[in-house]
């Protein structure tokens, strides 16, 4: 998506259900990888995004952290083992994974195509403080397993397009 087409301000409100504060915790800008493995390592499954990643000279880079990301692969760095246990996302006006086909199917990318409404930016500020923290309660709430598999395999033919490594994810 475009600069100001509400990339950030989404994922921010994503993160707001989990906590007070993680919506400011979990945005993560102009930060190195190495800081990044530091972050998944200690974060105990929160999920971080990374808002604006570096793209051009160090793309290539970005696509073998993203392709180790998705495996869980841990980091080794002298002598101090660094294994990732969230997941992240990442806000990009860039195509990530565009260096490697093997980082490139490992992303669900969503277009955001929005003009932006600046009136609504407040309202949607307030929301996220009245639904901050409300994750654990919908967790609570459960969900029947089957009928949830059931659903996604009904998805899984209209993904002929999509990479298997995604398509379930999709279905999702």
């Amino acid at each position: 998506g475009n600069p100001g087409s509400g990339k950030t301000l989404a994922s921010e409100a994503a993160l707001s259900l989990i906590g007070t504060n993680w919506a400011a915790d979990g945005m993560v800008s102009k930060v190195s990888l190495s800081a990044i493995y530091d972050l998944l390592s200690r974060t105990g499954s929160l999920p971080l995004i990374w808002d604006d990643p570096p793209t051009g000279k160090g793309s290539l880079e970005l696509d073998e952290f993203c392709k180790a990301m998705w495996n869980a692969k841990p980091r080794r760095v002298r002598g101090n083992k660094q294994e990732p246990h969230s997941p992240i996302g990442f806000t990009s006006n860039h195509q990530l994974g565009g260096e490697q086909p093997a980082a490139y199917t490992r992303f669900a990318r969503i277009f955001f195509d929005c003009k932006g409404n600046m009136n609504a930016i407040p309202e949607l500020k307030e929301a996220q403080k009245i639904a901050s923290g409300s994750f654990p309660e919908l967790i609570k709430i459960g969900y029947d397993a089957e009928a949830v598999k059931k659903i996604m395999q009904s998805y899984l033919p209209l993904l002929t397009l999509a990479n298997e490594r995604i398509a379930w994810s999709l279905a999702l």
